[in-house]
């Protein structure tokens, strides 16, 4: 994950390169990510957004939020891209990190596992869950 930003008196391009790396989860079978979303955070009072591909503008918290499509360890994965330009009436910004969450099923980052050792006491359903908190990317100018 890589961001990208340009940021000029009255105007601001964002871009985030990111791209799935399966071989990072301590499990054979590699998850599915869902529940995507990246944040980023923008000041110097945008005025307006033109984000690709479509994101959900705060003016309250001055933030963009991305919902990205589900990804699957089934196939090969290039890089992805979003971007936004941003126009801006008390520029320049300061860039700010950029946040990426996810979800998985099956699988921990950690490779952690949890057993049971109580003969008087069965498990019928073990499942593994990951909530991912924020991974950053700090901006290259």
């Amino acid at each position: 994950m890589t961001s990208f930003w340009k940021c000029e008196s009255s105007s601001t391009v964002f871009r985030l390169d990111y791209t799935y790396t399966p071989d990072v989860f301590p499990s054979k079978s590699k998850p599915n990510l869902t529940n995507l979303s990246a944040t980023i955070t923008v000041g110097g009072g945008v005025t307006s957004a033109d984000p690709q591909p479509k994101g959900a503008w705060s003016d309250d918290k001055s933030t963009m939020v991305w919902k990205l499509p589900d990804v699957s360890s089934d196939k090969e994965i290039d890089t992805c891209t979003i971007r936004s330009r941003f126009e801006v009436s008390s520029g320049p910004t300061v860039p700010t990190p950029a946040l990426i969450q996810f979800m998985c099923d099956g699988s921990t980052l950690s490779g952690v596992a949890m057993a049971v050792e109580n003969p008087a006491y069965k498990i019928s359903l073990h499942k593994n869950k990951c909530f991912s908190g924020k991974y950053m990317a700090e901006p290259i100018k």
